[in-house]
């Protein structure tokens, strides 16, 4: 008879005898498990198995100071997870109090309305925001946790002041992590279109301020997924210039200037994706008046950045996309839908929130007053109503904008606002309060007093312009206006009658007041600045800022939608 050699199936499921050859299971299981905890790292799911932090923590990054520290990760549910955090030795760069400075926490009347109200994740090491006060922080930092059903663990460790560098240790049952070159600081978010990314080069004062100084990027690839991640692609880097010589110039002018009048470390977030309509940024888990939901609805929101609402930030800097200039008018609507939709994320109240205002465009139409772009900057604008929400004007720093001038400007206005540090005021550009029409003048009074800007005057952030980036100081006004005090000519003003034709105008200041007439307009129904793709206006305010566009008139715009014949 003949034997059948075949192993029955049940014999690859049990221990294998004393003298027995490995079970298949014993070989092939590990390397499977290993895989699938690989592609479990790539894409960010949970999957059972050794304890591990969440992506979004690496070496080399900041936390938010001041703030509950909050670390997440995956391992086998039930298991109990223990986190740490220490200091550990190191040279102290530029930017870094030291560690006998870790625990002073200083009292911010400005962040009294940012307090995480996630409450029960306070750890049992006295991380209640009431020890926020205490002069003396007692190290190590210690919690625990349990992983729940899904296999997610999350312990909050108390708040402290800035300083570092500090060791993170994850223990679990069987493994141990460890990341280190940890630094407690300001984290800023920026997101948004490419231009965020573009390259420049550095001033001479960021140059020598950049040796030593403690600037972290953290540079997100974008991820669009039709449900919310937990992983991110990307990895914490200590900035050097020399190193990534004029990438995201941006972000790391802004950190730069950051770090040197505070010095303190700054932590930078960014990411950005072209082309990218505003929706793909919203939360989709919100109904959201007159969104598209069609169109990837929120997977940029899914895939990128709900990762990140568990970590504490300072503010958010967004810059819109050009995509979304033909629906200007539905804009102002869906933009202050997503701050408000980011803030409730985060749950950290009303944190400061910056828009970089869509700047000037080169094209066919540059000098239009039917102008889709200068409709989409009034509809960024509308957000300031929204509490602690800013516009930076661009329309005057190049085409496109030169981004280590935005940067110092940004920096500028944020210094103003959220750290009361002297600078220009950025965050409030002067503004018209009134605007009335008297026979043949328009007659507008400003919050502020005005002058033109001068051929050779200085250019707003102190610098002669070194290329040939078409800044506020090269705009030559388009028309032969001549002011009272017979100062330079003002550009950017145009007029128009009832029968709503505009025209270009001329423009006189008196104090805080601008006359605008016209030769072509006897009777003015309507007065706008800098209402164009590309905008000539050369009006500064008493900082050497430009005057926003603007417009008195409310006739129909051109973005406004078509209504449907009946």
């Amino acid at each position: 008879m003949r034997q059948n050699n075949r192993v029955p199936r049940d014999t690859l499921l049990r221990p294998a005898g004393k003298h027995s050859l490995p079970s298949l299971s014993r070989v092939f299981v590990p390397v499977l498990w290993g895989a699938l905890l690989l592609l479990s790292a790539v894409e960010g799911e949970v999957l059972w198995g050794n304890v591990r932090l969440s992506t979004l923590y690496s070496s080399h990054m900041v936390l938010q100071r001041e703030r509950p520290i909050q670390i997440r990760g995956e391992a086998t549910p039930g298991e109990k997870v223990t986190v740490t955090l220490s200091p550990e030795a190191a040279e102290k760069p530029k930017g870094a109090p030291s560690q006998t400075d870790v625990g002073q926490i200083k009292s911010d009347q400005n962040h009294t309305d940012q307090t995480n109200t996630d409450q029960t994740d306070m750890d049992q090491t006295g991380g209640d925001r009431a020890n926020a006060g205490q002069t003396e922080t007692v190290f190590p930092l210690s919690a625990a946790a349990e992983a729940d059903r899904n296999g997610v663990w999350s312990v909050t460790l108390r708040p402290l002041g800035a300083g570092g560098p500090y060791r993170l240790t994850v223990q679990g049952k069987k493994n141990r992590q460890e990341i280190q070159d940890i630094w407690l600081g300001d984290v800023w978010l920026f997101v948004g279109s490419r231009a965020m990314l573009r390259e420049g080069a550095a001033s001479q004062e960021e140059a020598a301020a950049d040796e030593g100084s403690n600037l972290r990027i953290l540079s997100l690839s974008p991820v669009e997924s039709p449900r919310r991640k937990s992983a991110i692609r990307g990895q914490w880097n200590l900035w050097d210039d020399e190193k990534q010589p004029g990438q995201l110039a941006l972000a790391a002018s802004f950190g730069k200037n950051l770090i040197s009048r505070l010095s303190i470390p700054i932590g930078i977030v960014i990411t950005a994706r072209d082309p990218a309509g505003i929706e793909q940024w919203l939360d989709p888990a919100f109904r959201t008046s007159g969104a598209d939901t069609k169109n990837d609805f929120g997977a940029l929101f899914n895939g990128t950045l709900a990762p990140l609402t568990h970590l504490a930030i300072r503010g958010a800097v967004f810059e819109p996309d050009d995509l979304d200039i033909p629906r200007a008018s539905q804009y102002g609507e869906l933009f202050t839908s997503m701050i408000e939709q980011w803030r409730m994320d985060w749950r950290q109240g009303d944190f400061p929130f910056y828009c970089l205002e869509t700047g000037a465009l080169i094209g066919p139409d540059e000098d239009n007053t039917d102008s889709a772009a200068a409709e989409y900057r009034q509809a960024q604008r509308r957000a300031d109503a929204v509490r602690r929400v800013s516009s930076v004007v661009t329309f005057d720093l190049g085409v496109p904008a030169v981004p280590e001038k935005l940067g110092r400007r940004l920096a500028e206005q944020v210094l103003r606002d959220e750290y009361d540090q002297p600078g220009p005021n950025t965050a409030t550009p002067i503004e018209p309060l009134a605007i009335t029409f008297e026979g043949d003048r328009a007659l507008i009074r400003f919050s502020g007093p005005l002058h033109p800007a001068q051929n050779d005057e200085e250019p707003i952030d102190g610098e002669r312009p070194d290329d040939d980036t078409q800044t506020t100081d090269d705009i030559q006004p388009h028309d032969d206006t001549q002011t009272a005090d017979d100062t330079p000519p003002i550009g950017g003003f145009v007029l128009a009658g009832p029968d709503r034709k505009f025209f270009k105008a001329q423009a006189v200041i008196e104090g805080n007041r601008v006359i605008v007439t016209s030769d072509f307009v006897a009777s003015p129904a309507a007065v706008r600045y800098s209402w164009s793709d590309a905008p000539k206006g050369n009006l500064l305010g008493e900082d050497n800022l430009p005057v926003p566009g603007f417009r008195s008139d409310c006739w129909p715009l051109v973005t406004d939608p078509i209504a449907s014949p009946q």
